[in-house]
C-alpha cells in the first residue's frame, strides 16, 4: 500500500456454514443469530442490535437479496405451474392453471423478501471474511485476524 493506509483485519465467523445459512433462513442475524433485525416487515436495520454487524457490507449489497428473491420466486412459480397441471390434468381450464400461478407470482415474492435479505447476508458472510470494522468483538468471530494465523502457520513450515 503506497499511501500508508492500513487495511482492517479480516476475521472468520465461528459458526459453521450450515448454522450461518440456517440463521439466514430463520430470518435472524447470520453472524450471531440475534433477532429484532428488521425495522418493519420489509426493511432491515443498518446493523444487528446484538453483534453490530453492518448488513450492507458494500455498496449495492442488497442487490444479492433481490437476486435470491427472484430466483427462489421463479422456482416456486415453476413448481406451482407443474403442480397445477398435474392436479388439474383431467379438468384443465385456463382458470385452474392461471389463478394459483397469479396468486403465487404476486404473494410469494412479497412475503419472501425479508428472508431473502437474511439469506443473502448469510451467503455473503460465508463468502467474504469479516473486516474488524463490520462487527463488534464477541464469540461470533475468531479472536485473531486471518492474516495473523496465516503468518504463524507459515512460520512453522
Amino acid at each position: 500500500m503506497s499511501n500508508g493506509a492500513q487495511t482492517p483485519n479480516e476475521y472468520r465467523h465461528t459458526a459453521g456454514t450450515f448454522i450461518v445459512l440456517a440463521r439466514g433462513v430463520r430470518g435472524s442475524c447470520a453472524l450471531c443469530g440475534g433477532r429484532g433485525i428488521f425495522k418493519n416487515f420489509f426493511e432491515i436495520k443498518d446493523e444487528c442490535p446484538t453483534c453490530k454487524l453492518h448488513f450492507e457490507r458494500i455498496e449495492g449489497h442488497m442487490i444479492g437479496a433481490i437476486a435470491i428473491n427472484t430466483i427462489i420466486s421463479f422456482g416456486v412459480l415453476l413448481a406451482t405451474i407443474v403442480a397445477s397441471f398435474v392436479i388439474n390434468w383431467d379438468n384443465r381450464t385456463l382458470g385452474n392453471i392461471l389463478v394459483p400461478c397469479i396468486i403465487v407470482a404476486v404473494v410469494f415474492p412479497v412475503m419472501f423478501y425479508r428472508f431473502s435479505q437474511t439469506i443473502w447476508n448469510a451467503i455473503d458472510l460465508i463468502m467474504r471474511p469479516l473486516k474488524e470494522t463490520e462487527a463488534s468483538p464477541g464469540p461470533w468471530r475468531e479472536e485473531e485476524p486471518l492474516d495473523w494465523r496465516d503468518q504463524r502457520k507459515n512460520a512453522r513450515h
